[in-house]
């Protein structure tokens, strides 16, 4: 049962093409590399302008260091997801994709999806899973009062990133191990969670965001009768 999880948003980021969105000039490019380089504090007070374009600089150059920090700066300001910071909500998931690491690291395991050490995809996965990239990830899903569809497509959100947070949010609650071998009181427990139900949601707007990829996923799902 768990396996779904796991094999599903690997082989679906193999197809899914990356979304990167261009990079604004509000901010100086030397500022945004300086902020890449020493990780010096962001200001507390940044606009949704300012916010989307260090995200969208974080993306284009996947750069997790300036990802990290905006997405520590954001969710400590966010507080309560609203309509008022929908902006700054968008910026931080955009950036939380960035800073869990999972793109780069199941690219580099897709050559053959099913033979993947499964208890070290997960330990990595985990370790780039900290609970503010959890949160902001969890932002994308507009049940837990994240944003809407049109919200998320304006910032140039798609499938690769809704099936990453789910894989990610998933992960943050899962024993070490193996996570196909789930069973039992382990299983039910994991299924009890809300990080479950969050991870299925964001899976779902991930087949229902139109992108390549959608049919492959959509397939995986019936398959394991999600």
């Amino acid at each position: 049962m768990r396996r779904w999880l796991l094999t599903a948003i690997l082989m679906t980021a193999a197809i899914l093409g990356t979304l990167f969105v261009g990079c604004q000039q509000l901010f100086t490019t030397s500022l945004g590399k300086a902020l890449a380089r020493t990780s010096i504090p962001l200001p507390s007070n940044l606009t949704d302008a300012q916010a989307a374009d260090l995200a969208a600089q974080a993306k284009a150059n996947q750069d997790a260091t300036l990802a990290n920090a905006l997405v520590a700066n954001l969710v400590a300001r966010i507080g309560t997801p609203s309509a008022a910071t929908a902006g700054l909500q968008a910026s931080a998931a955009t950036a939380a994709v960035v800073a869990s690491g999972l793109g780069s690291n199941l690219y580099a395991l897709i050559a053959d999806p099913s033979n993947v050490d499964l208890t070290a995809l997960l330990a990595t996965i985990q370790a780039g899973g900290s609970p503010n990239v959890v949160t902001a990830l969890s932002y994308l899903d507009p049940a837990a009062g994240g944003l809407t569809a049109a919200q998320a497509a304006a910032a140039g959100i798609g499938p690769t990133d809704y099936a990453i947070a789910a894989f990610v949010i998933a992960a943050s609650v899962l024993p070490p191990g193996d996570p196909s071998t789930l069973s039992g009181a382990a299983l039910t427990t994991f299924q009890a969670t809300p990080e479950f139900t969050l991870a299925k949601n964001l899976l779902t707007l991930a087949t229902a965001t139109p992108g390549p990829g959608t049919d492959l996923l959509n397939t995986l799902k019936s398959n394991f009768s999600l």
